[in-house]
Protein backbone atom coordinates (compact mmCIF):
# COMPACT_ATOMS: atom_id res chain seq x y z
CA UNK A 1 0.00 0.00 0.00
CA UNK A 2 1.39 3.93 -0.99
CA UNK A 3 0.73 6.36 1.56
CA UNK A 4 0.50 9.62 0.16
CA UNK A 5 2.69 12.20 1.98
CA UNK A 6 -0.06 15.21 3.94
CA UNK A 7 1.49 17.64 1.46
CA UNK A 8 0.46 15.90 -1.68
CA UNK A 9 -2.69 15.82 -0.20
CA UNK A 10 -3.31 19.45 0.69
CA UNK A 11 -2.27 19.99 -2.87
CA UNK A 12 -5.09 18.22 -4.31
CA UNK A 13 -7.78 19.23 -2.10
CA UNK A 14 -7.10 22.40 -3.08
CA UNK A 15 -7.19 21.36 -6.37
CA UNK A 16 -10.83 19.84 -6.02
CA UNK A 17 -12.01 22.61 -3.84
CA UNK A 18 -11.40 25.07 -6.67
CA UNK A 19 -12.49 23.02 -9.18
CA UNK A 20 -16.21 22.40 -7.04
CA UNK A 21 -16.71 26.29 -5.78
CA UNK A 22 -15.17 27.95 -9.08
CA UNK A 23 -14.57 31.61 -7.97
CA UNK A 24 -14.12 30.72 -3.96
CA UNK A 25 -10.88 31.59 -2.67
CA UNK A 26 -9.67 28.32 -0.36
CA UNK A 27 -6.39 28.66 1.55
CA UNK A 28 -5.13 24.82 1.89
CA UNK A 29 -2.32 24.68 4.73
CA UNK A 30 -0.50 21.48 5.69
CA UNK A 31 0.30 21.78 9.72
CA UNK A 32 3.69 21.75 10.83
CA UNK A 33 5.51 20.18 14.00
CA UNK A 34 3.03 18.19 16.08
CA UNK A 35 0.07 18.86 13.60
CA UNK A 36 2.25 17.84 10.49
CA UNK A 37 -0.29 15.67 9.81
CA UNK A 38 -3.12 18.09 9.58
CA UNK A 39 -4.62 20.34 6.68
CA UNK A 40 -6.51 23.67 7.65
CA UNK A 41 -8.98 24.70 4.86
CA UNK A 42 -10.49 29.11 5.26
CA UNK A 43 -12.59 30.48 2.66
CA UNK A 44 -14.52 33.58 3.11
CA UNK A 45 -18.02 33.48 1.91
CA UNK A 46 -18.79 30.97 -0.72
CA UNK A 47 -20.29 26.98 0.14
CA UNK A 48 -21.42 26.09 3.83
CA UNK A 49 -18.83 24.02 5.67
CA UNK A 50 -21.10 20.98 4.73
CA UNK A 51 -20.61 21.44 1.19
CA UNK A 52 -17.01 21.99 1.48
CA UNK A 53 -16.27 19.28 4.30
CA UNK A 54 -18.28 16.74 1.82
CA UNK A 55 -14.73 17.14 -0.09
CA UNK A 56 -12.45 16.81 2.74
CA UNK A 57 -14.02 14.05 4.56
CA UNK A 58 -12.79 11.37 1.61
CA UNK A 59 -9.05 13.22 1.71
CA UNK A 60 -8.56 12.08 5.65
CA UNK A 61 -6.65 8.62 6.27
CA UNK A 62 -7.33 8.37 9.89
CA UNK A 63 -9.00 9.72 12.63
CA UNK A 64 -8.82 10.39 16.14
CA UNK A 65 -11.01 8.45 18.41
CA UNK A 66 -12.04 9.79 21.59
CA UNK A 67 -12.91 6.96 23.33
CA UNK A 68 -9.76 4.51 23.23
CA UNK A 69 -7.22 7.70 22.83
CA UNK A 70 -5.50 6.65 19.57
CA UNK A 71 -6.41 7.87 15.88
CA UNK A 72 -7.80 5.06 13.08
CA UNK A 73 -7.73 4.46 9.69
CA UNK A 74 -10.86 5.64 7.73
CA UNK A 75 -9.68 2.99 4.91
CA UNK A 76 -9.68 6.24 2.54
CA UNK A 77 -7.91 5.82 -0.64
CA UNK A 78 -6.93 8.98 -2.99
CA UNK A 79 -5.46 9.48 -5.55
CA UNK A 80 -3.09 13.05 -6.44
CA UNK A 81 -0.23 13.77 -8.80
CA UNK A 82 2.98 13.57 -7.96
CA UNK A 83 5.86 15.36 -10.69
CA UNK A 84 3.22 14.52 -13.26
CA UNK A 85 2.54 10.70 -12.06
CA UNK A 86 -1.17 9.52 -10.92
CA UNK A 87 -0.23 7.91 -7.31
CA UNK A 88 -3.29 6.36 -6.23
CA UNK A 89 -3.09 5.55 -1.97
CA UNK A 90 -3.81 6.38 1.87
CA UNK A 91 -3.44 9.55 2.81
CA UNK A 92 -1.12 10.51 5.74
CA UNK A 93 -3.70 13.03 6.93
CA UNK A 94 -4.94 12.78 10.62
CA UNK A 95 -7.54 15.23 10.36
CA UNK A 96 -8.98 18.49 8.08
CA UNK A 97 -10.20 21.55 9.91
CA UNK A 98 -12.55 23.84 8.13
CA UNK A 99 -13.00 27.60 9.02
CA UNK A 100 -15.65 29.63 6.96
CA UNK A 101 -15.19 33.55 7.31
CA UNK A 102 -17.85 36.25 7.37
CA UNK A 103 -17.30 38.78 5.36
CA UNK A 104 -17.94 42.60 6.59
CA UNK A 105 -20.54 43.20 3.88
CA UNK A 106 -22.67 39.39 5.03
CA UNK A 107 -22.76 40.84 8.36
CA UNK A 108 -23.94 43.86 7.27
CA UNK A 109 -26.47 42.13 5.49
CA UNK A 110 -26.99 40.04 8.58
CA UNK A 111 -27.11 43.10 10.66
CA UNK A 112 -29.61 44.66 8.65
CA UNK A 113 -31.79 41.56 8.90
CA UNK A 114 -31.49 41.55 12.71
CA UNK A 115 -32.33 45.31 12.70
CA UNK A 116 -35.65 44.57 11.10
CA UNK A 117 -36.71 41.47 13.01
CA UNK A 118 -36.23 44.02 16.36
CA UNK A 119 -38.20 46.89 14.95
CA UNK A 120 -35.15 48.64 13.71
CA UNK A 121 -33.02 48.41 16.83
CA UNK A 122 -29.21 48.92 15.81
CA UNK A 123 -27.25 46.15 16.36
CA UNK A 124 -24.27 47.69 16.95
CA UNK A 125 -25.45 49.29 20.25
CA UNK A 126 -24.96 46.15 21.27
CA UNK A 127 -21.57 44.91 20.27
CA UNK A 128 -20.29 44.07 23.99
CA UNK A 129 -23.39 42.19 25.07
CA UNK A 130 -27.15 42.01 25.13
CA UNK A 131 -29.14 39.26 25.18
CA UNK A 132 -31.90 38.53 22.84
CA UNK A 133 -34.53 36.49 22.56
CA UNK A 134 -35.22 34.08 19.29
CA UNK A 135 -35.59 35.27 15.70
CA UNK A 136 -37.26 33.88 12.88
CA UNK A 137 -35.37 35.08 9.24
CA UNK A 138 -36.28 33.63 6.44
CA UNK A 139 -38.21 30.47 7.99
CA UNK A 140 -34.62 30.12 10.32
CA UNK A 141 -35.46 30.16 13.87
CA UNK A 142 -32.32 31.99 15.49
CA UNK A 143 -31.91 30.92 19.26
CA UNK A 144 -31.40 33.66 22.18
CA UNK A 145 -28.03 34.49 22.63
CA UNK A 146 -26.10 37.94 22.24
CA UNK A 147 -26.57 40.05 19.59
CA UNK A 148 -23.01 39.28 17.62
CA UNK A 149 -23.76 35.91 17.69
CA UNK A 150 -27.11 35.91 16.49
CA UNK A 151 -25.97 38.44 13.60
CA UNK A 152 -23.10 35.52 12.76
CA UNK A 153 -26.20 33.19 12.39
CA UNK A 154 -28.77 35.11 10.27
CA UNK A 155 -25.32 35.31 7.74
CA UNK A 156 -24.58 31.71 8.13
CA UNK A 157 -28.19 30.41 7.88
CA UNK A 158 -29.80 32.96 5.66
CA UNK A 159 -27.39 35.71 4.02
CA UNK A 160 -24.49 32.79 2.83
CA UNK A 161 -27.16 30.37 1.13
CA UNK A 162 -28.81 33.02 -0.56
CA UNK A 163 -25.60 34.49 -2.05
CA UNK A 164 -24.28 30.90 -2.83
CA UNK A 165 -27.53 29.91 -5.02
CA UNK A 166 -27.09 32.67 -6.66
CA UNK A 167 -23.64 32.69 -7.27
CA UNK A 168 -24.14 28.85 -8.61
CA UNK A 169 -27.21 30.01 -10.90
CA UNK A 170 -25.06 32.57 -12.35
CA UNK A 171 -22.07 30.70 -13.29
CA UNK A 172 -24.61 27.80 -14.79
CA UNK A 173 -26.17 30.38 -17.08
CA UNK A 174 -22.30 31.52 -17.95
CA UNK A 175 -21.51 28.14 -18.47
CA UNK A 176 -24.56 27.16 -20.46
CA UNK A 177 -24.11 27.46 -24.26
CA UNK A 178 -25.86 30.41 -25.92
CA UNK A 179 -28.97 28.88 -28.04
CA UNK A 180 -28.33 29.73 -31.27
CA UNK A 181 -31.66 30.29 -33.61
CA UNK A 182 -32.15 29.69 -37.07
CA UNK A 183 -33.63 32.87 -39.32
CA UNK A 184 -35.75 32.23 -42.06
Amino acid sequence: MDYIDTKHVAAELKRRLQDAFPGVKFSVRKGTGTASAWISVHWTDGPSTTDVEELTRPMQGSQFNGQEDRYESTGNTVTVTIKGRKVTGSPLVDGIDTHQEVSEDTRKAAADLWSDARDGEDPSLHSNGGFHGDLVIDGHTIEANYTRTQVLRIALLAILPQRWAAAKEQAAQTARPASTSKEG
